[in-house]
């Protein structure tokens, strides 16, 4: 887990190095897969027959019980504003709506 949470460190960093140089496009994809790690993380954070609840849809996400919904929520955030800046408002529409509806399906309160 220590690895994969380096992986995203490590991702988060890269996207904002490409987009101090201006590589708006090379920085969302360090954000993919910063998501990416963090995905594997939560979904091996959780127990046999459960869900992690990042990046599903409504059908298959039945929990979020993981501690690194903070850091995901960072990491959507980060899409949209990056979406936001190359003009791609149907993908920052996209991103928000997503992360809203993830956030209602929360389990928790302050995710909520």
């Amino acid at each position: 887990a220590e690895a994969a949470e380096l992986c995203v460190a490590t991702r988060l960093l890269r996207s904002r190095s490409s987009e101090l140089r201006g590589d708006l496009g090379r920085a969302i994809s360090e954000v993919l897969y910063g998501m990416h790690f963090a995905r594997l993380i939560a979904s091996s954070a959780v127990r046999p027959g459960q869900d992690c609840g990042i990046g599903g849809t409504v059908a298959e996400v039945q929990l979020r019980a993981h501690p690194d919904m903070k850091a995901w929520a960072a990491m959507r955030r980060r899409m949209v504003r990056l979406l936001l800046e190359q003009g791609r408002l149907k993908a920052a529409e996209g991103h928000i709506k997503q992360g809203l509806q993830e956030c209602d399906r929360s389990h928790d309160e302050l995710t909520r």
